[in-house]
């Protein structure tokens, strides 16, 4: 069986431990690691190249420079799942999104 690994990139301490805690108390992945950087999260992805990994990040706060930093890191990761969370996301950001992901999970 594959191992699941959920990586949450968001750089504010109390989202990133509710999620973490809701994940691991729920038994939905099998580990659950916490990113604070754009490259800590390179370096974890390709660490993990072998899992199966579900990301959930937050595109408002990550650090991130602009749409297309954004979409160049997800065409070099493609296959992992990925939840992207906000506190508002306008119509045009979530058509962005939808393009990174090809779906939109609320």
């Amino acid at each position: 069986m594959t191992k699941t690994t959920l990586i949450i990139a968001d750089n504010q301490p109390l989202t990133s431990y509710a999620l973490k805690t809701w994940a691991e108390k729920n038994e939905l992945v099998d580990s659950v690691i916490e990113s604070q950087d754009k490259q800590d999260l390179e370096d974890l992805l390709d660490k993990l190249s072998q899992e199966e990994v579900m990301l959930i990040m937050d595109v408002e706060l990550f650090d991130f420079a602009d749409k297309d930093e954004l979409i160049v890191f997800f065409q070099r990761h493609q296959s992992i799942r990925k939840l992207f969370i906000g506190d508002q996301f306008k119509e045009d950001e979530l058509a962005f999104l939808q393009k990174i992901c090809n779906r939109i999970l609320f």
